[in-house]
């Protein structure tokens, strides 16, 4: 995973990303535009690295689109109706097996 982090979700602005007091042992990324900022608790090597990968993938997370999550939607309802008619075919195959005494 890259560590990159990507602009901020609410202004588009530049964030910058800094490590607060080591015996808090929090990193802290905050947009330099607006006032948007995270913070988590993150682990402390002994040789005095942290890793601050859990903060930089929640910060880069973005909601996805409205367009996107309508595509979503529409797939899900195609296959959704493709599932109906199947189940219906099913259901007319099993009764007609039943009437003429295939099934049990």
């Amino acid at each position: 995973m890259s560590d990159e982090l990507k602009p901020c979700p609410f202004c588009g602005g530049v964030p910058v990303a800094k490590m607060e007091d080591s015996d808090e042992k929090t990193a802290v990324i905050s947009c330099r535009k607006c006032p948007a900022e995270m913070s988590r608790h993150v682990h402390w090597h002994e040789d005095g690295t942290s890793e601050m990968s859990e903060l930089v993938a929640a910060w880069n997370t973005r909601a996805p689109d409205e367009a996107a999550m309508r595509a979503g939607y529409e797939m899900a309802a195609k296959e959704a109706r493709e599932i109906g008619v199947f189940l219906r075919r099913f259901d007319l195959a099993l009764k007609d097996a039943r009437e003429r005494g295939d099934a049990g």
